[in-house]
């Protein structure tokens, strides 16, 4: 991907990833489960990827970007103590 077709997507998707983070940790609250709750976020986000019709692009080559992002939710919301450790 490009990277301004990268960020629309990115900035497309934000608030369904932010719901995702949220829901998959509030399932999962324990601590050293992160490849597990990125694995269910990567899940969840493919499913709809794969069906929506306002997103370009293959899922795969966007993936590196959303999980980098994805990282940089977790961690901020980490900095914040919204999740429990």
């Amino acid at each position: 991907m490009k990277f301004i077709e990268t960020a629309k997507t990115l900035l497309l998707i934000l608030p369904s990833l932010i719901e995702a983070i949220r829901a998959v940790e509030n399932l999962f609250p324990e601590s050293g489960q992160g490849a597990a709750k990125l694995a269910m976020v990567r899940a969840m986000i493919s499913a709809a990827w794969e069906r929506a019709t306002d997103i370009t692009g293959l899922f795969e080559s966007a993936w590196p970007s959303i999980e980098s992002a994805i990282n940089g939710i977790v961690s901020v919301f980490n900095s914040f103590g919204w999740f429990k450790k």
